[in-house]
């Protein structure tokens, strides 16, 4: 086989596999691209990403408990994460786990672009490679579905147990 031959195999290959991939995403349920979503910034907070956590949130954002915007969450993300170390692995001593169980997804059917979440975190402290309970709670999050995916526009939380990390 000459090299011309092989190129053309390998980028017809290629396209079909892109091809496939915008094929299988666009049969995503709306519900399984929101359970992405809150997965992708769980995963980002264990990974201390606060500004992939915040990229989460619209841009009107804001969680009603405590009155917070966007912008405020990802300043207290960034400090938090910069601030909150363990001082044996130098890493951000706190992870979270939301519930898989006690996750439940809403679509609008008035509105195929809104949602409603409720889901149960649980943060934990991590020191010396131990973990324990800091935070348990209760989120219940509106979302709307823009150009960009879903996005949180409103929280609202309650404390099942322990403390909001960053203020035992």
């Amino acid at each position: 086989m000459n090299a011309k031959r092989i190129a053309i195999t390998f980028a017809g290959g290629a396209a079909g596999a892109l091809i496939a991939y915008w094929i299988s995403q666009a049969l995503v349920s709306e519900e399984t691209r929101i359970r992405r979503l809150l997965h992708g910034m769980e995963r980002d907070f264990n990974k201390e990403k606060a500004g992939a956590v915040a990229d989460g949130l619209s841009d009107e954002f804001r969680e009603e408990t405590v009155g917070l915007g966007k912008e405020e969450i990802r300043a207290i993300l960034v400090q938090g994460i910069l601030t909150m170390r363990d001082p044996a692995t130098k890493s951000f001593a706190y992870r979270v786990t939301l519930s898989k169980d006690d996750l439940r997804i809403s679509l609008s059917p008035e509105d195929p672009k809104k949602a409603e979440v409720a889901v149960r975190a649980r943060f934990d402290e991590v020191r010396g490679g131990k973990r324990k309970l800091a935070w348990e709670v209760e989120i219940d999050a509106a979302l709307k579905k823009g150009d960009g995916g879903w996005k949180v526009v409103r929280a609202r939380h309650r404390t099942i147990d322990g403390s909001p990390i960053g203020f035992r």
